[in-house]
């Protein structure tokens, strides 16, 4: 264990700083958990967005995650990216780590390892949410190292084009869920060009193709179920949900007029990024979205 530091900082919830040695790097996390840790309890990892670390996102996205420890039990972990941007497998990414060299899959899989041998908790039964450049992260995570992601929740993040994407694909199934706004500013809805403050990310897929390519790897053909929920009188949320006997499912909360944010019940994001849904718990639908999925899994 190569951890050098854990500072606690409160009790129910509990949250730790711990700071860690991987990859001859200095890198930390932030971990929430209760105060008592179940053995085998299951993992949230919660990727942060660019320019941002694991405590700005605890703040971005109004303590939705958090909420996860303690209302289930779970153990949920922020990572931080060096120098605020994911090695996330994009190859129009402007992120300083690519020319150092760094390995963000290594130090998730390390991180991972660290919770497991200070917690108890179960790794196999470890999920992953990200949003924007964290969302492209736990994209990368699903195809690289699905042993690291038994299911994905992906907040502001379409899938790359092809020719923005080098990973090796494992190609293994697993539950998906989407939530993206039909507004965003960055993360066009529609496709296209991804660009923050100015900066191209490249050009990603649109939320429909997306989905369509989730689904096709689950090996899912029926038509998904349809509704409308979480109207907090500026936006309002449209519920799709796939599945199929014996197979991963997936959902895409679609945020009529949502912008580049994380829907919660606490915070908005600063105006540039658009409209935040404040009727929808992001944190909760995720978690009840996997923990639905392990049970059907048996």
């Amino acid at each position: 264990m190569s951890a050098l530091a854990v500072t606690p900082e409160q009790s129910s919830p509990v949250a730790e700083r711990v700071d860690m040695v991987s990859g001859g790097r200095r890198r930390s996390y932030r971990m929430v958990r209760p105060s008592d840790v179940a053995p085998g309890a299951p993992v949230l990892l919660a990727l942060h967005g660019s320019l941002m670390d694991g405590d700005a996102f605890r703040q971005f996205s109004g303590g939705t995650f958090d909420d996860v420890a303690t209302r289930d039990g779970v153990v949920v972990v922020y990572p931080d990216a060096i120098e605020g941007m994911w090695v996330d497998g994009r190859i129009d990414t402007p992120a300083k780590a690519r020319e150092m060299g760094v390995d963000d899959v290594a130090f998730l899989a390390h991180v991972l390892e660290d919770v497991a041998a200070r917690t108890g908790a179960d790794t196999d039964r470890a999920y992953v949410v990200g949003f924007s450049n964290g969302g492209q992260m736990a994209t990368t995570l699903a195809h690289v190292r699905p042993d690291l992601a038994h299911g994905v929740a992906l907040v502001g993040a379409t899938l790359p084009v092809a020719e923005n994407w080098d990973v090796d694909d494992q190609r293994v199934a697993m539950p998906v869920l989407l939530v993206h706004g039909t507004e965003d500013p960055v993360v066009p809805y529609a496709g296209g060009v991804a660009s923050l403050f100015g900066t191209a990310r490249g050009a990603n897929l649109s939320i429909r193709d997306t989905s369509s390519y989730w689904l096709q790897r689950n090996g899912i053909t029926s038509r998904g179920a349809s509704r409308f929920l979480a109207d907090d009188g500026a936006t309002r949320v449209r519920h799709l949900h796939w599945e199929e006997d014996g197979k991963h499912p997936v959902a895409l909360y679609s945020v009529q007029g949502g912008g580049h944010s994380v829907p919660n019940l606490r915070v908005r994001a600063f105006k540039k990024m658009g409209a935040t849904n404040r009727a929808l718990d992001t944190g909760a639908v995720a978690w009840d979205f996997f923990s639905t999925a392990e049970s059907a899994q048996g």
